[in-house]
């Protein structure tokens, strides 16, 4: 259970998970879409899901200096939440060369989502799980053809 709090443990907004002596936040932070991982492990049907729609481009964290002194005790995790959006923007652009190239599939939103990182208004969290499954829907035979070819 540890392990599942720390992988939706946030910057800012969480507090930091011990587990056997060492501390842990969200993986995102390091590697926000794991596909190269996958690939070097061999997986070769990837399908990845993402949370904005194509085009999106992650900017800077406007609080880096509030995270700075936060997490002064912890210069990684400082230098990764500082280097976030550039690696978020390298993984997106490998995404869509890996997609143009047809060996991964892609699922995406058309538009952005109005939810944010925090949210607990029931409404909205529906009305993103009803886009969510909306899109896997629209989706489903380009799954099914995906999965059933080699590669």
């Amino acid at each position: 259970m540890e392990w599942m709090r720390a992988s939706a443990s946030m910057p800012l907004v969480s507090s930091l998970v011990k587990i056997d002596g060492h501390f842990y936040l969200d993986g995102a932070i390091t590697d926000s879409i794991p596909l190269q991982f996958m690939e070097r492990n061999g997986y070769r049907k990837n399908i990845v899901i993402l949370t904005q729609p194509e085009g999106y481009v992650k900017e800077a964290i406007p609080l880096q200096w509030l995270l700075n002194f936060l997490y002064r005790k912890y210069p990684a995790l400082r230098n990764a939440l500082a280097k976030r959006h550039i690696l978020y923007n390298e993984q997106t652009e490998y995404v869509q060369r890996r997609e143009t190239e047809g060996a991964v599939l892609v699922i995406r939103p058309e538009h952005t989502l109005r939810i944010r990182h925090i949210t607990h208004d029931p409404e909205l969290l529906q009305e993103t799980y009803d886009t969510g499954r909306r899109t896997a829907e629209k989706h489903r035979e380009q799954i099914r053809e995906f999965m059933s070819h080699d590669r």
